[in-house]
């Protein structure tokens, strides 16, 4: 799922944002002013009356005692902004109140108006600035009129009359200034904090874009950096392929991972400006795995930033697919050559044969005579089942698909194979067969009863001491899957590579065809073979054939 930009705060948790800030200044604002007022007042001698005192301490209780209660129902009102505008009014009354006690329109605290308007400028912005200053400026209208129509009565003074005028148009205007320049400066707050935010959700969204795409990739990703080459990136993709734990790698050196990787100095003009190719060979997993690597440059604004960022696949079964097809292409070219050869000498060889089975039936040979003609019928025999067995793996045959029942065939070939003539110098075996499902393939079933018996055939010889052959028998991946496991010599590295080709033995007595046949009959079927072994650690054969009879009918006629 692709990522998208944080919702924005709405506006009724930012206005209960604003309030919990506003709750902390009311009770400091009351507690320094009136604190300050009241300690002044005590060791003034008592300027103020005792009911004044007594009131203003009112105030600061009952100012502690509304906090308390707009912190409890904060969480619970839903209505933020009703909320809001209900404390602005509390805190008017409170702050007329005060005004009332200290003098009314010369009370010193007639400048917690624009207080009041400043809070509903933080709060609502420049609606709530402009109607708190209206609220305020009603409120200060009463009180200089109240004093106004007090002093009338008392027979104020002209000039008292006019300076009370003046202070009240003084603070009204104050007031509306107020309201008007916090209401612009809220305002302009409001919409660059939108903007802040708008940017912020952007940076977010293109960082987890950015970690989504590098999460997701199938490649594998580490980068490190120029200087120290210390890696600082490592992507689940590359923690899978090299079968590592990404943070324990963080902080390493890069030749840790990549000892091929090339060395770059540290100055600006050293930073390649082309990607650089390799192959790594490493062990993962107990087993070889070959990794194509692509270094890249990483180039930021700050040259402290520069850096390397490796991309690199498995390309294992890549290679082998490649060994595979240029195994098979070398076996097809030497499997049709080779054909042509026995066919041509297959007539002659058949002359020769009935030629010398002709002359060793004439009478009067002397037993040397007979002797040297009866090896020379013998061998042309052997050369006979050579060239045969060498046109079946040249695929001259078409192949007669039928279902087989895998485990069902299995079992009788195993059977076959146990009650076989004994050889002359071949240690007993055992065989174990499992078979955990019985799927069905479409196959030619003397090809297949081949495959098996050359496959079990081999895995005896190379037991020369004797030991168990283990036959498994699956279905994985839409395939049947078909293992011969033995207990031998292991095969080494320089006979894996032509354990396949036509006449190549390791043995005497071989004719080096049994598992070129094994290979040829395989791929005839859209199958593979492959084979994993060490030397003194046994063989395993795999054989994989679909299950659905893949692979091209063979419709070759024999040319013979």
């Amino acid at each position: 799922m692709i990522p998208h930009a944080a919702p924005r705060p709405d506006q009724g948790a930012q206005i209960a944002s604003k309030l919990q800030w506003l709750m902390l200044f009311r009770v400091a604002m009351i507690t320094v002013l009136l604190g300050s007022t009241l300690v002044v007042n005590l060791r003034a001698g008592g300027g103020l009356s005792r009911d004044t005192t007594q009131a203003l301490l009112a105030i600061i209780i009952t100012t502690y005692g509304l906090t308390i209660v707009y912190a409890v129902l904060l969480k619970r009102i839903r209505a933020q902004r009703r909320f809001a505008q209900i404390q602005l009014l509390g805190d008017v009354l409170l702050n007329t109140a005060l005004v009332y006690l200290t003098g009314e329109a010369q009370s010193v605290f007639l400048f917690m108006f624009s207080l009041n308007v400043l809070n509903a400028a933080i709060l609502l912005y420049r609606p709530g600035a402009l109607w708190m200053a209206g609220v305020c400026a009603a409120v200060i209208l009463i009180l200089v009129g109240h004093r106004w129509v007090e002093g009338q009565d008392q027979g104020m003074a002209a000039e008292q009359s006019r300076a009370l005028l003046e202070t009240g148009v003084v603070n009204l205007a104050a007031l509306f200034v107020v309201a008007l320049l916090s209401g612009y400066l809220a305002e302009q707050l409001k919409d660059t904090g939108a903007r802040l935010q708008e940017a912020d959700a952007d940076v977010r969204h293109l960082r987890a874009l950015n970690a989504l795409i590098a999460n997701s990739i199938q490649s594998g990703l580490v980068g490190y950096t120029a200087s120290e080459r210390r890696i600082f990136y490592v992507n689940p993709a590359a923690a899978h392929i090299l079968h590592v734990d990404s943070d324990a790698l963080m902080g390493c050196e890069i030749t840790s991972l990549f000892p091929e990787a090339p060395s770059h100095e540290d100055d600006a003009e050293a930073v390649p400006n082309t990607a650089v190719r390799w192959e790594s060979r490493r062990s993962a997993a107990g087993e070889g795995r070959i990794l194509g690597c692509n270094l890249s440059p990483l180039v930021g604004p700050d040259p402290a930033d520069r850096g390397y960022v490796v991309v690199f696949q498995d390309l294992t079964e890549i290679r082998k697919m490649e060994g595979r097809l240029a195994r098979s292409a070398h076996l097809a070219a030497l499997g049709r050559m080779a054909a042509g050869m026995a066919h041509e000498l297959r007539n002659p060889l058949a002359s020769m044969s009935g030629s010398i089975q002709m002359l060793s039936d004439r009478p009067g040979l002397d037993e040397d005579d007979r002797r040297l003609m009866n090896i020379i019928h013998r061998e042309a025999d052997r050369l006979e089942i050579l060239i045969s067995d060498f046109l079946q793996y040249a695929g001259h045959r078409p192949l007669a698909r039928e279902a087989v029942d895998l485990g069902l065939f299995l079992k009788e070939t195993v059977d076959l194979f146990d009650h076989r003539p004994p050889s002359m110098g071949m240690a007993p075996i055992q065989i174990e067969l499992s078979v955990r499902e019985a799927p069905q393939v479409i196959a030619d079933a003397d090809a297949l009863r081949q495959i098996v018996w050359n496959l079990l055939n081999n895995a005896a010889q190379a037991m020369e001491t004797g030991g168990v052959i283990r036959v498994l028998a699956d279905t994985l991946d839409g395939e049947a899957r078909l293992q011969i496991i033995d207990q031998g010599r292991g095969i080494g590295a320089e006979t894996m590579g032509r354990l396949f080709e036509p006449f190549f033995t390791t043995r005497r007595q071989g004719t080096g065809l049994g598992l070129a046949l094994v290979h040829r009959l395989v791929e005839r079927h859209g199958g593979r073979v492959e084979v994993e072994s060490a030397p003194g650690a046994g063989a395993t054969f795999t054989v994989a054939l679909p299950l659905s009879g893949g692979g091209e009918l063979d419709l070759t006629e024999d040319a013979s």
